[in-house]
């Protein structure tokens, strides 16, 4: 019964989450774009200048006289308003990254040694990126914020690789996550930031930012192929050079 319920978690965490995730953000984004205004916003100005416009001129030979009116003229400006800030939809966002991170550390610890060498610098180089030292921790920008969320993320993962690598992604989850949230807590906690959790999930953005970046890197030469196949064919019989 535990060994079905735990196939059944794996699956959902690890196929179905992620999926839902991309489709579903996916579809809120397009309807953020389109639905809910721009996040910069412009207001259209008026203001006018009042001037004075000759119409006709008399020479009396002893003076001279002038007929003037005056006219204002319209001139339209646009002004930049602050920009929104919706905190609640970057919240949602920073907590979503945060799951899906868990779930990645998760799957690197079943990496074998050399692929999970390589893949703990990579993830110690992404979290760099996630800039928590700007939570102000023990002082100005320094390193205890980061050296706290190693602690808590890097160093399960390590463990887990070492000593328990025979343990299931259900186990591994329960390890993981709790840990990661834990870290997260002491972080938001200890902050001398003002909305740390709002500055962690726009931060964390950058390290979501750049694992995509990595897969669209590693998956790119397959788009560049399959688009040099798809032009191969449709060039049968006409003979044009494809570089």
């Amino acid at each position: 019964m535990r060994e079905k319920f735990a196939e059944k978690f794996q699956f959902f965490l690890f196929r179905v989450f992620p999926l839902t995730a991309v489709v579903v953000g996916s579809l809120l984004l397009i309807i953020y774009h389109f639905i809910q205004g721009d996040t910069m916003p412009i207001e259209a100005a008026l203001f006018a200048d009042m001037v004075t416009i000759p119409l006709d001129f008399f020479d009396l030979k002893v003076d001279q006289y002038v007929l003037e009116t005056e006219n204002y003229l319209i001139f339209q400006q646009f002004e930049s308003l602050p920009p929104l800030v919706r905190s609640s939809y970057s919240l949602v966002f920073g907590v979503v990254l945060f799951v899906l991170v868990c779930l990645g550390l998760v799957l690197v610890s079943f990496f074998d040694r050399t692929p999970f060498g390589f893949s703990m610098v990579a993830v110690i180089f992404l979290l760099t990126l996630t800039g928590v030292n700007s939570l102000h921790i023990g002082g100005l920008n320094t390193n205890l914020p980061m050296m706290l969320l190693m602690a808590g993320m890097v160093l399960p993962t390590v463990v887990l690789h070492t000593f328990y690598h025979r343990w299931n992604a259900y186990k591994r989850m329960l390890v993981v996550f709790p840990l990661g949230l834990l870290t997260v807590f002491i972080l938001i906690h200890w902050a001398g930031a003002v909305s740390p959790g709002l500055l962690i999930s726009e931060n964390i953005t950058m390290f979501g930012l750049a694992v995509a970046a990595i897969f669209l890197v590693y998956t790119g030469h397959a788009v560049l192929s399959s688009v040099f196949v798809l032009l191969v064919k449709l060039n049968k019989g006409v003979g044009l050079k494809i570089s």
